[in-house]
């Protein structure tokens, strides 16, 4: 959950990202993602295909190295023991691709991290983004495009 109040005077443009835990779910893990932008924080939960799909993705529109994300294990992927190591992979992941694609997210990954709906940022593009779909549709129903 997203920590907001009216201390903006106070606000930093420091993120980070860190993997605070994971949880099996019938026949997958479940990784939790906490989320830290300056003193606002949340978590989001994601499976490691989330994370797969994000990297195609980046690799394909940063540029990124392709073998920069831990590759998939089919057969025992839920000892405890490599789903800790796992974790911590991911979490390297997530802390090297936001250093690589620096203060301005690309959409993906700022849409993986949610922060449509919890930074101010996020939101406030997302807000912009809907209305100029809006008001598109709105022209374009009255002939005015």
């Amino acid at each position: 959950m997203a920590h907001f109040g009216k201390d903006l005077d106070h606000f930093s443009s420091s993120r980070t990202v860190r993997i605070k835990g994971s949880e099996t779910e019938e026949s997958h893990t479940v990784y939790t993602v906490e989320v830290s932008v300056g003193s606002y924080t949340w978590t989001v939960k994601h499976r490691y295909n989330d994370f797969l799909m994000l990297h195609e993705k980046l690799v394909s529109i940063c540029k990124i190295d392709k073998t920069l994300l831990p590759p998939k294990k089919l057969f025992g992927n839920q000892s405890e023991g490599f789903i800790k190591k796992r974790q911590a992979e991911l979490e390297a992941y997530l802390q090297t691709v936001t250093v690589l694609c620096g203060t301005q997210s690309p959409t993906v990954l700022a849409a993986f991290l949610e922060f449509n709906r919890y930074e101010i940022h996020g939101i406030t593009q997302c807000l912009a983004e809907d209305l100029f779909s809006t008001e598109e549709i709105s022209c374009s129903s009255h002939g005015d495009v």
